[in-house]
């Protein structure tokens, strides 16, 4: 089976799929007509005809296509900016502007261009003129922007009407496009999304972002092959866009990460929305070339909140809610709330340098050897009176929750404890009623540096490590401390120890040395001895050359003894 193919067009606004949007500017009404009749479908012109051919000869009219476009029109440059500036600030842009270059007596068609590409750079403009007082490069300096305007002389051709109309459409999508999918690419995503983050602050409307990613992609494409992979891609882009046309904007974000934007809804709604999309995904295998694959999303979810200055903000902390669901299995969806704004990190670049092995605090260590044990758990049948009682004594949080099995299955807070206290049962209720079953944990068997590279970047305090799902073990922050502590007293204790053992290789190096200096001295003052006694020839002459010899013999000695001194100052 042949991989399904990318979507048409990708949804351009908030309420899904639209007809590319069209503007004509000019001063004469009859051209706004031309152009319905051409682009809009002719159906007021003909409506007439049909009547009366139904009435003669009893047959229905020719079906005809619905327009292929939604058109709007101005009699002057001025009323056209207007309708630009709105369809930008509702995140609905003109994909293509026709605009007369003579228009008495506002702004000529250049003036509008130069104007309409203030609000919008991104509209393509065809210019149609009978005849005009411009010249070809008088135009391209005003207009330096060549590729984005077209020139259409009248009285033009139906034909060349829509095939400007079409061609222009196609590129204005293919720009806006992510190339694989047919949904927005990121350019064109933060394009809306800007809008629609003026549009929240100036109303006080909900904003909220969901980031999902497929689950298992590489492996799709190692085991399937690339084509299988994009197979993969394409149905999931249609299926979120099909999902949007009541609203939103969806975004391939990069590799398996789509990102949808959806104006409206809070952080409930939103975490709903994404729930119900996996769900659907996950119902219906994906058909490829070789196979049906069973494909699930992970999905982190995240409401614009008054401490956010920038739509990245709001992106960022759906992305790492997106990474605290990945990490607790497949198919998972967690807002920002719940995940606490986490994230993961790869190994890759954590420690640089030729030392970086050596010195790394956690080579050859697992998370069994590093955690805090043992960890004390509170049983999911019994009453969230008992957890409260719990985090007060001991001073904590949150703590893990076990079955009868004694393994885990969720993690109860103080967050999880504070909305049930107004209610009448609260204390009869049990602690699996109201404990969340997301938890993040470890195995023993993980390497320590997973955990480290997780905790650095989230706001959760601390995980659990298990051993064949019962829990064993913390690491919170603070045991990562400690143990970074203890690294360090134990690395500078090697490393004086290695300062140590050189010191004391240099001092027997260096009283070696000086104990052949002193045997050669000695043995060359016996032989300076013989030769005083036995010259007889000219004793001045043997005395200054021998006092020579000792003078050279008395400098090494002395060196010798300075550098011992150096290596060894206690005994200088």
């Amino acid at each position: 089976m042949p991989a399904p193919t990318a979507p048409s067009a990708p949804p351009l606004s908030n309420s899904g799929l639209q007809k590319p949007r069209i503007l004509v500017i000019d001063d004469q009404v009859s051209i706004h007509e031309d152009f319905q009749k051409i682009l809009g479908g002719g159906e007021t012109s003909s409506a007439g005809f049909d009547a009366a051919r139904l009435a003669l000869f009893g047959d229905e009219p020719p079906r005809r296509e619905p327009p292929r476009y939604e058109i709007d029109t101005a009699l002057q440059g001025q009323e056209g900016l207007v309708l630009v500036k709105a369809a930008v600030a509702e995140s609905r842009p003109f994909t293509l502007a026709f605009v007369d270059i003579q228009m008495p007596p506002g702004w000529d068609g250049v003036e509008t261009v130069q104007r309409l590409w203030e609000a919008d750079p991104n509209l393509l403009v065809v210019l149609c003129t009978a005849h005009t007082v411009y010249t070809w490069d008088e135009i391209v300096q005003r207009l330096p922007k060549v590729d984005r305007f077209f020139i259409l002389k009248k009285p033009f051709d139906t034909i060349e009407v829509r095939h400007f109309s079409a061609a222009l459409t196609a590129r204005w999508e293919l720009a806006r496009s992510d190339r694989l999918t047919g949904v927005l690419n990121r350019t064109a995503y933060y394009q809306c999304f800007v809008n629609e983050w003026q549009i929240a602050d100036s109303d006080g409307s909900p904003l909220s972002c969901a980031l999902l990613d497929i689950d298992g992609l590489k492996q799709i494409n190692d085991t399937h092959g690339y084509a299988a992979g994009d197979a993969v891609l394409c149905a999931v882009a249609e299926k979120l866009a099909g999902a949007c046309q009541g609203g939103g904007y969806v975004c391939r974000y990069g590799g398996g990460e789509f990102c949808v934007l959806l104006p409206g809804m809070d952080r409930r709604e939103a975490r709903g929305w994404a729930r119900q999309i996996c769900r659907d995904i996950s119902a219906k295998p994906i058909p490829v070339e070789v196979a049906s694959l069973q494909v699930t999303l992970c999905a982190g979810v995240a409401q614009r909140t008054a401490d956010m200055s920038r739509p990245e903000s709001l992106v960022e902390r759906a992305d790492q809610a997106k990474l605290v669901a990945k990490q607790s299995g497949q198919g998972q969806v967690l807002d920002d709330v719940v995940a606490l704004d986490c994230g993961t990190a790869d190994r890759t670049g954590h420690l640089s340098g030729s030392d970086s092995t050596i010195r790394d605090p956690f080579r050859g260590f697992l998370t069994g050897n590093i955690m805090t044990s043992p960890v004390v758990s509170l049983q999911h049948d019994s009453p969230i009176q008992q957890a409260a009682d719990f985090l007060l004594q001991l001073r904590i949080n949150s703590a893990p929750v076990i079955d009868e099995q004694g393994e885990l299955v969720g993690i109860v807070s103080e967050k999880d404890l504070l909305p049930q206290m107004l209610s009448p049962d609260a204390w009869s209720r049990q602690i699996k009623d109201v404990m969340q079953t997301n938890v993040i944990c470890y195995d023993e068997d993980t390497p320590a540096w997973k955990v480290y590279d997780f905790l650095t970047q989230v706001t959760i305090r601390r995980v659990i490590v298990v051993k064949d799902k019962k829990p064993t073990g913390i690491i919170s922050r603070g045991t990562l401390l400690r143990w970074f502590g203890n690294w360090g007293v134990a690395d500078m204790l090697r490393a004086r120890s290695q300062t140590d053992h050189l010191r004391a290789a240099h001092n027997r190096r260096s009283k070696d040395n000086l104990g052949k200096v002193t045997e050669n001295l000695v043995e060359q003052l016996g032989d300076l001895r013989l030769e005083l006694t036995s010259d007889d020839d000219d004793p001045t002459a043997s005395i200054v050359a021998t006092a020579t010899k000792i003078q050279d013999l008395a400098g090494e000695m002395l060196a010798y003894s300075q550098l011992h001194h150096v290596f060894d100052p206690g005994k200088g």
